[in-house]
C-alpha cells in the first residue's frame, strides 16, 4: 500500500473485516468499477458513511444520481455500443478522476454531513429490499425443487430428491 498524504491504495486481496474496518474508519471510497449489476460495494461504503469517488456507470447514477449530482462522479468514456450490456464497460482518465475528487474535497462539514446521512438511509434501505427479493425469489425456487408435485411446470425438470442438500445463499 501508498500512505501519502492518508491515501491508503492496496492492490492485494482485502478481507470483508478489512474491507469493512477502512470503510468505517475513511471519509471517502473509491468505487471506480467499469460495469455492475447492483453496486453492492458502492451501497456497503455508503451505508457505513464513506462517501463515494464513483464511476458514472448506469447503475450507479440510476440508484444515486439524483443524490450526488456530479459530486464524486467520475466522468467515463463509453467503450462499447449502446444495448450491449446494460451497463457497458467504461474507461476513465487521470483528468477524470482530479476533478471527482475536487468535487468531494470542496465540501463543507455540513454538506459532507448531510450526504453521508441521505447514503447511509438510501443504500441501507436498497441492501434491505434487495437481499428480501434474493430470499423470496430463492424461496419459491427451493419450494418448487423440494415438492415433486411442483416440478412438472417448472423447467428444467428434475428429479425428486430424498435429501434436500444444503444450499448457501449469500447476497
Amino acid at each position: 500500500g501508498c500512505g501519502e498524504r492518508g491515501v491508503i491504495l492496496s492492490d492485494t486481496y482485502t478481507s470483508e473485516t478489512e474491507r469493512i474496518t477502512a470503510q468505517a474508519q475513511h471519509e471517502f471510497h473509491v468505487v471506480a468499477s467499469v460495469a455492475e449489476g447492483f453496486g453492492y460495494t458502492f451501497a456497503e461504503a455508503a451505508a457505513l458513511g464513506a462517501l463515494p469517488l464513483w464511476t458514472d456507470i448506469g447503475v450507479y447514477s440510476e440508484l444515486y444520481g439524483d443524490i450526488l449530482g456530479d459530486i464524486g462522479k467520475i466522468r467515463c468514456t463509453q467503450v462499447l455500443k449502446e444495448g450491449e450490456f446494460r451497463d457497458r464497460p467504461v474507461i476513465f482518465d487521470e483528468a477524470a478522476v482530479v476533478s471527482a475528487v475536487e468535487s468531494l474535497l470542496a465540501l463543507t462539514d455540513d454538506q459532507k454531513k448531510t450526504l453521508r446521512g441521505t447514503l447511509r438511509h438510501v443504500s441501507t434501505t436498497r441492501m434491505k429490499d434487495f437481499r428480501a427479493g434474493c430470499r423470496s425469489l430463492f424461496k419459491s425456487v427451493i419450494k418448487r425443487i423440494a415438492e415433486p408435485d411442483c416440478l412438472a411446470p417448472f423447467p428444467p425438470r428434475l428429479p425428486a430428491v430424498a435429501e434436500f442438500p444444503q444450499v448457501a445463499v449469500i447476497t
